[in-house]
């Protein structure tokens, strides 16, 4: 096991490291995301260890409404890894954490060499003009 602080060193030596990915949504993209999933992490050359994901939404003026529910999965996973009920009602700007994977789940989360996508749970949103960013912290081996 290797312990200490992160260096350029680590990085030269192929030792996995925690990294950062961020994904800026669109209101057309939170709007369409029950039919057309956002990636936020690309296909993993093996598996990912998801750290901790942030969600911070940016109130447009319009609150979107009806289908307020987001998932997390990856692409060939077999149930979410992530659920957020009421991701999509933000009113004001602020930030939602997803802590936990999902619980009571005994089906495959995280598959090898998949994507992570966001997606809302059961159909599109009603209006809404908000944006979001997503923070993904995570480490790839």
């Amino acid at each position: 096991m290797t312990t200490g602080l992160l260096t350029a060193a680590n990085f030269d030596s192929g030792i996995p490291a925690m990294q950062l990915a961020v994904t800026n949504l669109s209101s057309v993209q939170i709007l369409a995301s029950f039919v057309t999933p956002v990636q936020i992490l690309p296909a993993a050359p093996n598996y990912y260890i998801i750290h901790k994901i942030i969600v911070i939404g940016a109130y447009g003026g319009v609150t979107y409404t009806t289908n307020l529910d987001a998932a997390i999965r990856f692409n060939t996973a077999t149930d979410d890894l992530y659920v957020a009920t009421g991701l999509w009602g933000f009113t004001s700007g602020g930030a939602y954490s997803f802590f936990e994977y999902n619980p009571g789940t005994s089906t495959l989360q995280t598959p090898k060499s998949a994507a992570l996508f966001i997606r809302t749970l059961t159909g599109p949103p009603a209006a809404g003009t908000g944006t979001a960013q997503i923070l993904v912290y995570y480490t790839a081996y």
